[in-house]
C-alpha cells in the first residue's frame, strides 16, 4: 500500500465516522486504530538520499547527450562517474573506463566526493561484496526515455 492509498483508506474512515450518529469514544478510537493499522501496511518509500546508476544516468540524461555513463573507482585513482557519447573500454589495473577511440573523451566527470547524494553501486557487487567496477556501465539512448 503507498501513502497515497493510505491516505484515501483513512479519508473514508473519517467520512464514515463524521455522518455516523454514534459519535461515541469507542467509535472514534475503533476508527484511529483502522487508521494506525493502515499506516502500518504502508510500504517504505526508496531512500531519496541514493541514487542507482542508472537513474542517475536518466537524470543527467535531461541534461546532457551521451550514450553511457560509467563508474569507476580506486583508492589510487579517486572515484568518478563519467558520461561518453561511445563506449569505453574498462582497464582493469588501474580501474577506470578509458576512450578508446579517438574524440570519445569524457563528456561528464564528477567526482563521487562532489555528489550531493548516496550512489548506490549495490547491484555491481561481487561475491565478495565489493564493487565490481567493470560491470558500471549505464546505455542510454533516445529510445530508452
Amino acid at each position: 500500500m503507498t501513502l497515497e492509498e493510505a491516505k484515501e483508506e483513512i479519508n473514508k474512515l473519517y467520512d464514515e465516522l463524521r455522518w455516523s450518529k454514534d459519535h461515541d469514544a469507542g467509535v472514534r478510537m475503533n476508527a484511529l486504530e483502522d487508521a494506525l493499522e493502515i499506516l502500518d501496511n504502508v510500504e517504505p518509500v526508496a531512500n531519496s538520499d541514493k541514487l542507482t546508476l542508472t537513474e542517475l544516468a536518466h537524470e543527467l540524461r535531461k541534461i546532457f547527450g551521451f550514450c553511457y555513463l560509467v563508474a569507476e573507482g580506486s583508492d589510487l585513482y579517486g572515484y568518478n562517474i563519467k558520461a561518453f557519447l561511445l563506449k569505453p573500454k574498462y582497464i582493469s589495473p588501474g580501474k577506470f573506463w578509458y576512450y578508446e577511440m579517438r574524440g570519445n573523451r569524457p563528456m561528464v566527470n564528477i567526482s563521487f566526493a562532489d555528489l550531493r547524494f548516496d550512489l548506490d553501486l549495490s547491484e555491481y557487487k561481487d561475491e565478495n561484496g565489493e564493487i565490481d567496477y567493470s560491470r558500471c556501465i549505464v546505455e542510454v539512448s533516445d529510445d530508452a526515455e
